[in-house]
């Protein structure tokens, strides 16, 4: 198991302070993302898409956890995913599809280690948001 931290980028601090302006009604995370590009970004805040978006997949559970906490669970199956992941995003808002590229991306981690993806085995993302006071 790894545990990955992925820093707001520009795009979603963006949608967050226009959905509490009233210009945005879509907040809603729906994809996880993953590519083969691990080149690291010196500007990793104005990122808006992955480096080579080579698949995605839609969330698959939501639940509310303590006081300003989401846990979402992303669920790739054997047969989905079948590349090498090096880099990995989730994607957000109204435009957010199943087509590459699509969509306010939160953030981008580059992976330490790729992970090698074949039938053999699924993989569970497991994401926790908190939002907290400062």
């Amino acid at each position: 198991m790894a545990i990955l931290t992925m820093g707001l980028t520009n795009a979603a601090l963006n949608m967050l302070r226009d959905g509490l302006k009233g210009d945005v009604i879509d907040l809603q995370a729906k994809y996880i993302a993953w590519g083969d590009d691990d080149t690291a970004n010196p500007f990793p805040n104005n990122l808006t898409a992955l480096g080579n978006e080579t698949g995605r997949k839609a969330v698959t559970s939501r639940a509310v956890g303590l006081v300003g906490v989401l846990d979402t669970i992303i669920y790739v199956t054997p047969l989905e995913g079948i590349t090498t992941m090096k880099e990995i995003a989730v994607f957000a808002g109204a435009d957010a599809t199943a087509a590459a590229d699509s969509g306010i991306m939160l953030g981008r981690a580059v992976l330490a280690t790729p992970i090698v993806k074949d039938a053999t085995f699924s993989i569970q993302f497991d994401q926790e948001d908190t939002i907290s006071r400062g």
